[in-house]
């Protein structure tokens, strides 16, 4: 049980360590619910940020996305398909629970979907939001901030840009 106890503390320094180091792993830590081992996991999953053309694709490859059902012009949106990353998933839908009775944006629309949709629902939306903005998060190389809602601005150019971090 000592040696167990041992390789247990090592691993343990050895992945403190790795945080404190990556600076990824401090724009993630202001998000509820995750700590210094749910953002190497999530790092880890993820690689790297580039390899992602956009938010969808992330979401996609995490399989946070509803299955589609279409034929013409009709389409139905079903279950997540859970062919995705495991791990990536169940970190997220572990963070989301935080906010079912926290306040801001994300706090709002887990309840918004819980009311619709049930208590699982709410927590794979609020995950894949939490997605959307970790996506921004590392490919700005900003911190997370929760804003109440998200502002809509325009530029130089009238484009609009969500604030997600």
């Amino acid at each position: 049980m000592e040696v167990l106890q041992s390789e247990i503390r090592v691993a343990t320094q050895g992945i403190e360590r790795l945080a404190r180091e990556d600076e990824r792993v401090r724009l993630l830590l202001p998000i509820r619910g995750i700590g210094r081992y749910s953002a190497m996991l999530i790092l880890a999953e993820i690689g790297e940020i580039d390899r992602f053309a956009g938010p969808k694709k992330l979401v996609s490859f995490s399989d946070l996305c509803p299955s589609t059902f279409q034929s013409g012009r009709v389409f139905y949106h079903g279950k997540i398909t859970k062919q995705g990353s495991r791990w990536l998933r169940w970190i997220l839908v572990e963070a989301a629970q935080k906010y079912a009775r926290a306040p801001g944006r994300l706090g709002n629309l887990f309840r918004r979907v819980q009311s619709r949709k049930g208590n699982n629902t709410a927590k794979v939306a609020v995950a894949r939001e939490i997605l959307v903005c970790i996506y921004h998060c590392l490919k700005k190389g900003v911190a997370f901030e929760e804003s109440p809602k998200r502002v809509r601005r325009m530029d130089s150019q009238h484009v609009p840009q969500g604030r997600w971090c």
